[in-house]
């Protein structure tokens, strides 16, 4: 847990770049994709569509860190994804504002969550 935030927060205000994966620019899933890869060792798609078909799917109120978020935002992708930490909250790379942190009960992001999976075992 403490890894994965460490990697997050070396990622936060880094510009959104679509198909992007680097300190010069990511997307929403490249940030999925190097956090896992960089805190767990476990290599991703570097898709939201193919992520929201792995692991198991959790309701709301079961979200635990680390679990994936996923929003219907109408994007290139048509999804948009980010990292659950806590109290509401997750990590993801915003297409205006880079890597950062919102909340679930935001109206944007409230209205468009469309569920959640949970891809590590603990």
């Amino acid at each position: 847990q403490s890894r994965m935030m460490q990697v997050m927060e070396a990622y936060m205000g880094v510009p959104y770049v679509y198909g992007g994966a680097g300190r010069q620019g990511i997307d929403c899933s490249g940030l999925v994709m190097v956090v896992y890869q960089n805190a767990a060792g476990v290599r991703l798609p570097h898709r939201a569509a193919k992520l929201k078909d792995m692991g198991t799917g959790i309701s709301r109120r079961k979200l635990r860190f680390g679990d994936l978020v996923f929003f219907n935002t109408g994007s290139k992708e048509g999804l948009h994804t980010g990292i659950f930490i806590g109290n509401n909250q997750f990590v993801h790379a915003s297409v205006s504002r880079g890597v950062m942190t919102s909340h679930l009960d935001e109206n944007y992001y409230k209205t468009r969550y469309i569920g959640a999976r949970r891809l590590l075992k603990r």
